[in-house]
Protein backbone atom coordinates (compact mmCIF):
# COMPACT_ATOMS: atom_id res chain seq x y z
CA UNK A 1 0.00 0.00 0.00
CA UNK A 2 1.43 3.37 -1.06
CA UNK A 3 1.59 5.96 1.72
CA UNK A 4 2.88 9.21 0.18
CA UNK A 5 2.52 11.24 3.37
CA UNK A 6 4.77 8.92 5.36
CA UNK A 7 7.18 8.46 2.45
CA UNK A 8 7.51 12.19 1.77
CA UNK A 9 7.96 12.93 5.47
CA UNK A 10 11.13 10.83 5.48
CA UNK A 11 12.86 12.71 2.68
CA UNK A 12 15.68 14.59 4.40
CA UNK A 13 15.75 17.50 1.96
CA UNK A 14 12.10 18.25 2.73
CA UNK A 15 12.60 18.61 6.50
CA UNK A 16 13.59 22.32 6.56
CA UNK A 17 10.59 23.21 4.40
CA UNK A 18 8.30 21.15 6.61
CA UNK A 19 9.57 22.89 9.74
CA UNK A 20 9.32 26.28 7.98
CA UNK A 21 5.68 25.52 7.31
CA UNK A 22 4.69 24.22 10.74
CA UNK A 23 7.19 26.00 13.03
CA UNK A 24 8.16 29.13 11.06
CA UNK A 25 9.07 31.32 14.04
CA UNK A 26 10.92 28.71 16.10
CA UNK A 27 14.70 28.96 16.23
CA UNK A 28 16.32 26.53 13.82
CA UNK A 29 19.99 27.33 14.20
CA UNK A 30 22.29 29.51 16.27
CA UNK A 31 25.78 30.26 14.98
CA UNK A 32 28.22 31.62 17.55
CA UNK A 33 30.06 34.86 16.85
CA UNK A 34 33.29 34.07 15.00
CA UNK A 35 35.40 36.97 16.15
CA UNK A 36 35.56 40.08 18.22
CA UNK A 37 32.90 42.60 17.28
CA UNK A 38 30.72 40.02 15.51
CA UNK A 39 27.33 38.90 16.75
CA UNK A 40 25.85 35.45 16.83
CA UNK A 41 23.45 34.52 14.03
CA UNK A 42 20.01 33.19 14.88
CA UNK A 43 17.75 31.90 12.13
CA UNK A 44 14.15 30.75 12.42
CA UNK A 45 13.00 27.76 10.40
CA UNK A 46 11.45 30.08 7.82
CA UNK A 47 14.69 32.08 7.49
CA UNK A 48 16.84 28.94 7.36
CA UNK A 49 14.66 27.32 4.70
CA UNK A 50 14.82 30.48 2.58
CA UNK A 51 18.62 30.59 2.99
CA UNK A 52 18.90 26.91 2.06
CA UNK A 53 16.75 27.41 -1.03
CA UNK A 54 19.06 30.21 -2.22
CA UNK A 55 22.07 27.98 -1.53
CA UNK A 56 20.48 25.06 -3.44
CA UNK A 57 19.66 27.37 -6.35
CA UNK A 58 23.26 28.59 -6.40
CA UNK A 59 24.51 24.99 -6.60
CA UNK A 60 21.98 24.21 -9.33
CA UNK A 61 23.12 27.27 -11.30
CA UNK A 62 26.62 25.75 -11.22
CA UNK A 63 25.24 22.61 -12.88
CA UNK A 64 24.78 20.43 -9.79
CA UNK A 65 21.99 17.89 -10.26
CA UNK A 66 20.66 14.85 -8.39
CA UNK A 67 23.45 12.35 -7.75
CA UNK A 68 26.32 14.81 -8.27
CA UNK A 69 28.96 15.20 -5.58
CA UNK A 70 29.68 18.55 -3.93
CA UNK A 71 32.97 18.68 -2.03
CA UNK A 72 33.16 20.95 0.99
CA UNK A 73 36.45 22.26 2.35
CA UNK A 74 34.91 24.29 5.15
CA UNK A 75 35.29 24.65 8.88
CA UNK A 76 32.17 24.23 11.01
CA UNK A 77 30.02 27.15 9.90
CA UNK A 78 26.65 28.23 8.60
CA UNK A 79 28.02 27.75 5.08
CA UNK A 80 28.89 24.12 5.80
CA UNK A 81 25.46 23.49 7.29
CA UNK A 82 23.81 25.21 4.32
CA UNK A 83 25.81 23.14 1.83
CA UNK A 84 24.75 19.86 3.48
CA UNK A 85 21.08 20.81 3.53
CA UNK A 86 21.14 22.33 0.02
CA UNK A 87 22.63 19.09 -1.27
CA UNK A 88 19.83 17.16 0.43
CA UNK A 89 17.23 19.46 -1.16
CA UNK A 90 18.52 18.87 -4.71
CA UNK A 91 19.54 15.24 -4.22
CA UNK A 92 23.28 15.83 -4.46
CA UNK A 93 25.85 14.21 -2.20
CA UNK A 94 27.96 16.31 0.15
CA UNK A 95 31.59 15.17 0.35
CA UNK A 96 33.08 16.69 3.53
CA UNK A 97 36.83 17.33 3.35
CA UNK A 98 38.92 18.82 6.11
CA UNK A 99 40.04 22.44 5.72
CA UNK A 100 43.28 21.32 7.41
CA UNK A 101 44.36 19.28 4.37
CA UNK A 102 47.43 20.22 2.39
CA UNK A 103 47.14 20.88 -1.34
CA UNK A 104 48.50 17.44 -2.23
CA UNK A 105 46.19 15.68 0.23
CA UNK A 106 43.21 17.61 -1.04
CA UNK A 107 44.13 16.93 -4.68
CA UNK A 108 44.29 13.19 -3.99
CA UNK A 109 40.88 13.11 -2.30
CA UNK A 110 39.29 15.28 -4.98
CA UNK A 111 40.63 12.98 -7.70
CA UNK A 112 38.85 10.08 -6.00
CA UNK A 113 35.64 11.97 -5.24
CA UNK A 114 35.31 13.67 -8.65
CA UNK A 115 32.94 16.38 -7.39
CA UNK A 116 31.01 18.65 -9.74
CA UNK A 117 31.67 21.61 -7.40
CA UNK A 118 34.04 22.41 -4.55
CA UNK A 119 32.81 24.79 -1.85
CA UNK A 120 35.52 26.46 0.21
CA UNK A 121 36.28 29.73 1.93
CA UNK A 122 38.30 32.66 0.66
CA UNK A 123 41.02 31.67 3.17
CA UNK A 124 41.67 28.58 1.05
CA UNK A 125 41.70 30.27 -2.34
CA UNK A 126 45.49 30.02 -2.83
CA UNK A 127 45.48 26.31 -1.94
CA UNK A 128 42.49 25.59 -4.18
CA UNK A 129 44.19 27.42 -7.06
CA UNK A 130 47.28 25.26 -6.49
CA UNK A 131 45.14 22.11 -6.57
CA UNK A 132 43.48 23.32 -9.79
CA UNK A 133 46.88 23.94 -11.42
CA UNK A 134 48.16 20.50 -10.41
CA UNK A 135 45.05 18.70 -11.66
CA UNK A 136 44.98 20.53 -15.02
CA UNK A 137 48.72 20.30 -15.64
Amino acid sequence: METPIATNALVMGALPNRHARYRPHHTAVIVAARGKGEREIRLTWRELDSYLNRWANALASLGVVRGDRVATVLANSLELLATYWACAKIGAVAVPLSPLLTASGLASLLADAAPRVIVGSSDQLAMLDEVRRKSSG
